[in-house]
């Protein structure tokens, strides 16, 4: 939504991120008080439509009960903070949360016959998570997790793309895979080769 946000007008974010405007002036004694409506000017005009779409756009996304939790919201910013505290939850609910999350990626490693793919997936639900809760990775870093090694020393992990691992490991799964059902369909082949064999050594003595 953020992003959407954005996309739409960056004004639409700022008035999201940091609360609606609210037209104010100086009195006599130098003092900051809210403007009456017909006080209003061409710039506050503008900046609280910007306020009202950024409102509108949070409002048209939710479902039914979403927006029945945010219904007595009178501005876009107090929708936001509800909505992140509803998903998220509290301070202490996040901190629980991040504890697992880190956890699961301190522990993080290959299960049996898992593929690259699947790897690299269940790496990225538990990244996402902590992304999502303040925690930022470096290039680096995920590249020596997916390893799950110190790292190859022919490699410079601050220049190495994620992607670029992420392709050479399945390139060599593929092959490793490849090598195996050679093996597989060889080896019947060698045992009747080797029945073959027998069966002429038995004729041969008898």
């Amino acid at each position: 939504m953020e992003i959407y946000l954005k996309s739409r007008d960056f004004r639409n974010w700022l008035s999201v991120k940091n609360g609606p405007h609210i037209p104010t002036k100086l009195n006599d004694k130098n003092e900051l008080i809210s403007k009456s409506e017909d006080e209003w000017d061409e710039d506050d005009f503008r900046k609280l439509t910007i306020d009202n779409k950024s409102l509108n756009i949070l409002l048209v996304s939710l479902d039914k009960t979403e927006y029945n939790l945010v219904r007595r919201c009178t501005s876009a910013h107090e929708v936001w903070k509800l909505l992140i505290l509803t998903h998220e939850g509290t301070e202490q609910v996040k901190n629980a949360k991040l504890d697992l999350l880190n956890r699961d990626y301190e522990l993080f490693k290959m299960q049996p016959n898992e593929s690259i793919k699947n790897l690299y997936n269940r790496l990225l639900d538990i990244t996402n998570g902590l992304l999502g809760l303040g925690k930022v990775f470096g290039q680096d870093e995920l590249v020596r997790k997916l390893l799950g090694c110190p790292m190859m020393k022919s490699k410079d992990l601050k220049t190495m793309e994620i992607e670029e691992l992420l392709g050479s490991l399945m390139t060599h799964e593929v092959k490793l895979n490849k090598k195996s059902t050679n093996l597989v369909e060889t080896k019947p082949q060698e045992e009747r080769r080797k029945d073959i064999a027998l069966k002429s050594t038995h004729k041969e003595e008898v």
